[in-house]
């Protein structure tokens, strides 16, 4: 996940999870294959070096396999392949 963006509780009224004085907006969500435990706290906290790393090494994973679709698919969501068989007598 990422933090798009911090906004001040008040630009988060109503919702029952914005607790001040920021509300982090988060973007990017990935699940990861195999989850990884780790205890949670209250605020924001240093996750140790294990659970970095194992987190890490999924996440290097993921973004070799979405680089590679990207590199498989053009513009316009097809493949190369679908455009070299329109291409041929």
């Amino acid at each position: 996940m990422k933090i798009g963006r911090a906004k001040l509780v008040r630009e988060c009224e109503g919702d029952p999870w914005a607790v001040g004085p920021f509300c982090n907006v988060i973007t990017d969500v990935v699940r990861l294959n195999t989850p990884v435990p780790c205890r949670g706290h209250v605020s924001a906290w240093k996750v140790d070096d294990e659970v970095s790393e194992a987190v890490d090494t999924q996440l290097r994973q993921i973004v070799r396999i979405r680089d590679q679709i990207k590199h498989d698919l053009n513009d316009d969501g097809s493949s190369a392949d679908e455009i070299e068989d329109e291409e041929s007598p």
